[in-house]
């Protein structure tokens, strides 16, 4: 695990909730091998923290962070501050930033959301969902340019009988549609070949390469105990090996491993994300970014850990 021993885009699905259900998918063998991993993730932070990360001039130095405004259909809005890597991306937001989003609007608020980079992996996760017993649901998410709506992507929940509202931190999985990308006003580069037509690399630009960070490898959640089934239920079908005890949930996968702390609802939170950086730097730089720590180096790592709620200063 990248994460230490020890620690116990913007889509909002809204699935959660499968009490036992969540053990029924069977991980480790050839049929669950690995087939997505994390596309991007999502949370809010305090308004503090989420305005000191536009003005540092340390983070921006270190990773690739574009302040954008996305329109989703239905007039769904919301401005983002995206932690923009090679293949992965973070969206922080103050909770202010997700009034008219349709996302829980509390400080700690959390998403996770996991991909493949090839047409055919939404429907090959559906199956092994389905083939456990799992009901899922299917959407297309369009993006609004101007006045023109165009489909983005196809996005994979599960089946909850609970309240959206009553959801604090989300799972879903996504697939992006093949013509976005050479919509003009998507903005995304030429495909390098069959295999880049949709993968997250290509969804990416290259600013990235004139940073130091490269891509999220390892996230820290705390999350309530309701919204952890549907998290295990959909990591261990993308091919995670996962663990879960009372505590924690562990999920390790081949370029980004997971840890989700369980906690009442107030103490809900991001706690802590690591990065691979693009080269090797031979110091150690700490950062404190509003109520949050960054960390750099030595070496091709980094980490920025995140105050908990109630203890921010």
């Amino acid at each position: 695990m990248r994460l230490r021993v020890g620690f116990v885009f913007l889509a909002f699905s809204l699935a959660g909730g499968l009490g036992s259900t969540s053990g029924r998918v069977p991980a480790g063998d050839d049929a669950h091998r690995q087939i997505a991993s994390l596309n991007h993730f999502w949370a809010a932070l305090d308004d503090e923290t989420a305005r000191a990360i536009v003005t540092s001039d340390y983070l921006k130095r270190f990773a690739h962070i574009v302040v954008n405004t996305v329109t989703a259909a239905g007039n769904r809005q919301w401005t983002g501050r995206y932690v923009r890597g090679r293949q992965t991306y973070a969206e922080l937001f103050s909770v202010t930033d997700l009034a008219s989003s349709g996302a829980p609007t509390r400080i700690g608020a959390s998403g996770i959301g996991i991909s493949g980079d090839t047409p055919g992996v939404l429907d090959a996760l559906e199956q092994r969902l389905r083939a456990a017993g799992i009901a899922t649901t299917v959407r297309m998410e369009r993006r609004r340019f101007n006045t023109r709506e165009v489909d983005w992507y196809t996005q994979l929940g599960l089946v909850s009988a609970r309240a959206e509202h009553d959801i604090n931190s989300s799972v879903w999985a996504m697939e992006y549609v093949a013509s976005f990308f050479d919509d003009p006003e998507a903005g995304k580069e030429t495909a390098e070949g069959p295999g880049d037509v949709i993968s997250r690399e290509r969804y990416l630009d290259d600013g990235y390469a004139d940073h130091l960070m490269r891509d999220v490898t390892g996230l820290e959640l705390a999350v309530s105990n309701d919204d952890v089934p549907a998290i295990e239920t959909m990591l261990r079908a993308a091919g995670f090996q996962v663990s879960r005890s009372a505590a924690t949930l562990t999920a390790h996968g081949s370029d980004f491993d997971c840890l989700i702390d369980v906690v009442p609802v107030a103490a809900i939170g991001l706690r802590r994300v690591e990065f691979v950086l693009n080269r090797v730097v031979p110091w150690r730089h700490v950062e404190v970014i509003g109520h949050s720590t960054l960390t750099v180096g030595p070496g091709r790592r980094a980490a920025w850990t995140f105050a908990q709620s109630g203890t921010r200063r």
